[in-house]
């Protein structure tokens, strides 16, 4: 039978950072694996380029039906995988060509699921770069998954460190900066204003539509900024909350000034 291949590269920004590692170079790398072995190449799937091997846990749902229990994946993130699964229920293709299998996903769970998904349309999975034996790929799956356990665990251990220190623990909010040099929060004097102006308009009752447009915010921006504490100096993690050492923006009762209005 002629082999239909679809290739499905991804790499993580780590592995952009390594010469020989970067996104190009893994699609030249998968098509002459093809070339070479006389596959056809049905379709390179690219969509999912530099998003994470990781499934993220919040996104996979395990639960009893009946008698039965069912694993769901929440394929949002993955529009590359989803096309290609859509793509492998037609027919397209019976071959999926991928470099690593830490690539293809470090979750066991979902590697496994996938594996059986795509068997049963008559796909088989290829890495160019790994074992195709069962026993080896299920423990560097099993060990990929532990780096990122642990990974997790570090940085948990990092941001409960900047948090216990009073220290804003989650992604800088719009108008702080975290300053590497000094290692504290500074605020951006000229972005602090918007924020200040877009807490002050939206207690007057201007739309969120004409705030966004006078003070050039993204819509998402704007929703996220006045329902963040940490314009009047909360911070937050992990459920528990603290006043952090930055600067304030705003005061506390301008902010619960706006909350108890957009409830209204």
């Amino acid at each position: 039978m002629k082999i239909i291949s679809a290739i499905y590269p991804r790499v993580s920004s780590e592995d952009q950072k390594k010469e020989g590692r970067s996104f190009e170079a893994q699609i030249a790398k998968l098509k002459k694996f093809c070339e070479d072995t006389e596959r056809e190449i049905y379709k390179v799937y690219d969509q999912d380029a530099g998003r994470s091997a990781t499934v993220n846990e919040d996104s996979i749902f395990i639960q009893k039906e009946k008698d039965t229990i069912v694993s769901v994946f929440e394929l949002k993130k993955r529009p590359g995988f989803l096309q290609m699964l859509n793509d492998a229920e037609l027919g397209l293709f019976n071959e999926i060509v991928i470099f690593k299998w830490d690539r293809f996903s470090r979750n066991s769970l979902f590697q496994e699921t996938a594996l059986l998904l795509f068997k049963a349309l008559g796909v088989t999975i290829t890495p160019t770069d790994d074992s195709k034996t069962p026993l080896i790929r299920k423990i560097t799956g099993d060990i990929s998954e532990e780096e990122i356990n642990k990974l997790k665990e570090r940085i948990n251990l990092s941001l409960g460190d900047k948090f216990s220190h009073g220290i804003i623990a989650t992604r800088m909010p719009y108008s702080y900066i975290w300053d590497k040099i000094l290692k504290k929060v500074r605020v951006n004097n000229d972005k602090a204003k918007v924020v200040k102006s877009a807490f002050e308009m939206t207690l007057k009752g201007v739309k969120w539509d004409e705030i966004c447009s006078e003070l050039s915010l993204a819509k998402s921006t704007y929703f996220r900024m006045i329902k963040s504490p940490v314009y009047y100096g909360l911070i937050e993690f992990k459920g528990k909350t603290k006043m952090g050492t930055h600067k304030p923006i705003i005061s506390k009762e301008l902010f619960e000034k706006v909350q108890r209005l957009k409830a209204n």
